[in-house]
Parts: C-alpha cells; sequence; structure tokens
C-alpha cells in the first residue's frame, strides 16, 4: 500500500469513527471529523500526483471514500441535529441522490466535469468536499433554525448537479 492509499483509507477510516460518533450520540466529535476528511482527502491526491502514485484502484477507492466522507455522513450528522422527521428524511434522500448523481458524473465524464478556461481550472457543479467544510458550519449556526439547515442543504444538492461552471482553487 503506498502513501496516497493510505491517506485514502484513513479518510474511511476517520469517517467509521465518526459515524460511531454519532450512533453514541457525540454529535460534535463527530463534526469535527469532517474538516479532518477534508485535509485527508487533499493529501491522497496530492500525494498521488505529486509522486506518481496513481492508479485505477486509489481513484476508486477515492470515490468510495468521497461517498462516505462528503455525503453520508454529513447527511447522518444532519439527520441526528434535526427533528428526524419524515421531511428531513426526504430533504436527505434528495442529499444523497445528488451526491451520488454528482459523483457519478464526475467519474464518468472527468473530461467533460473538468474544464479549462485559460489558466484557471474548475469543476461542473459544486464538488461534494465542500461538505466537509460547509456541513458542519450550517450544523454550528442553524441547528436551532432546522428549516434554514435543511434550506441550505437544499442549495447545497442543487448545486452539486448543476451545470454551474466552480473555480478550482
Amino acid at each position: 500500500m503506498n502513501l496516497a492509499t493510505f491517506l485514502t483509507m484513513a479518510n474511511l477510516f476517520v469517517w467509521f469513527f465518526a459515524i460511531l460518533l454519532v450512533v453514541n450520540m457525540s454529535e460534535f466529535y463527530a463534526l469535527i471529523m469532517l474538516p479532518i476528511a477534508m485535509v485527508l482527502d487533499f493529501f491522497d491526491g496530492y500525494v498521488a500526483r505529486t509522486m506518481r502514485q496513481e492508479s485505477k484502484l486509489g481513484e476508486q477507492l477515492d470515490s468510495l471514500a468521497d461517498m462516505v466522507s462528503f455525503w453520508v455522513a454529513p447527511a447522518l450528522l444532519i439527520y441526528a441535529h434535526s427533528s428526524q422527521g419524515f421531511f428531513v428524511i426526504i430533504i436527505l434522500l434528495f442529499f444523497v441522490g445528488a451526491g451520488a448523481y454528482r459523483l457519478a458524473r464526475f467519474n464518468a465524464q472527468k473530461i467533460q466535469s473538468y474544464w479549462s478556461y485559460g489558466a484557471k481550472k474548475g469543476y461542473e457543479g459544486l464538488p461534494i468536499t465542500i461538505n466537509g467544510i460547509a456541513i458542519p458550519i450550517l450544523i454550528f449556526l442553524f441547528s436551532s433554525f432546522e428549516r434554514l439547515l435543511l434550506f441550505f442543504v437544499l442549495v447545497i444538492s442543487f448545486l452539486m448537479v448543476s451545470k454551474i461552471k466552480i473555480p478550482k482553487l
């Protein structure tokens, strides 16, 4: 196992731990895991590119880690911080579906999803990794205002599946 693959696996393990924290009613500590997952996701790709450790296996593992880290686990955290009613479940199903669609579109059409304009590059639709920072902030700011929290979750969902060009930082 190379370093890039190890970092991807660490990302998955962080989220397994975070899910256990949510199940054990320690949502605050689970929220801390999202930014950690975001950092690990950045470094696994960076290490793979700079150390020439890119592989098809690593690409697939990274997609699976993204699935858990940036939409399944955030959906679970939102659910834990909500009234957990039918309306919440419908919005979270849309959120998870939008994340799955976004990732599948990106993987199926990497050349089309990744655009270039001069020296700037970016993505078509909001990358799911933004959930690593957006969801904890939204939960922190709006956990007492469930409708506002769910509104922003819907906005993120629509942006993930949109055709809007988002510059890469």
